[in-house]
């Protein structure tokens, strides 16, 4: 997963990628303690359906509640798909987190990909 954050609307884009060959595109907001990706457009690959993440951070910061719904390509209701929760190791610490971050962002894309 890359993370892309555009200078002149301060949205972000999240590029999808995984071992199965999907690759796909999601408008990605972080706002008052809601995470959210949606794709609603045709990306890499053919828009079959349309995808959607709303994620809940917990007061602590230490856990992501969160789902994933489908819809219908062309509108409609969307649809649960399936819960996510992510949590945070008990051993890193907030600070320790927002470290590692920083050290990604600093390394470059090409040490992130394993190319320095």
């Amino acid at each position: 997963m890359i993370v892309s954050a555009d200078p002149d609307t301060g949205g972000y884009t999240q590029h999808y990628y995984d071992s199965r060959g999907v690759v796909r595109l999601y408008a990605m907001s972080l706002a008052d303690g809601v995470w959210t990706l949606t794709r609603e457009a045709p990306d890499f690959s053919p828009l079959d359906f349309r995808q959607r993440f709303t994620g809940t951070f917990s007061p602590d910061q230490n856990t992501i509640s969160g789902a994933w719904e489908t819809g219908p390509a062309d509108g409609g209701q969307w649809e649960h798909d399936f819960a996510l929760t992510y949590r945070r190791p008990a051993d890193m610490t907030a600070n320790a987190a927002a470290q590692a971050v920083r050290d990604l962002i600093e390394a470059g894309p090409y040490a992130r990909a394993g190319c320095a």
